[in-house]
């Protein structure tokens, strides 16, 4: 499997870490209410997305105490090291970025 190394900037000049976090949590996803963690077996909702006062979006798990970015969000969905995105998440990302675009073309 191809690693290519990414900045965050790079990443959320194209799709915002909203869009991040709804595109992995899926159909789930509820931005500032409760939900089961998707980072764990999680029976009773604990996790949660909110804007900080920066204006930036974090998730915090009651559970773990866990919190973090968007980036931290997958180094812990998928396993992988901060700074480092695996090629499938890119092409993820940019499938996403293109889906939004798509509503805005006029044929």
């Amino acid at each position: 499997s191809k690693v290519v190394e990414l900045s965050e900037d790079e990443i959320l000049g194209r799709i915002s870490c909203l869009d991040i976090f709804a595109y992995y949590i899926g159909k789930d996803f509820k931005y500032g209410r409760a939900m089961c963690s998707p980072l764990r077996k999680d029976k009773s909702p604990s996790f949660t997305i909110f804007r900080h006062n920066s204006g930036k979006f974090f998730f915090k798990d009651f559970s773990t105490g866990d919190t973090g970015d968007c980036f931290t969000f997958l180094t812990k969905m998928f396993g992988i090291k901060t700074g480092i995105f695996i090629f499938c998440i890119w092409k993820d990302i940019m499938n996403v970025v293109m889906r939004r675009q798509k509503r805005y073309w006029k044929y």
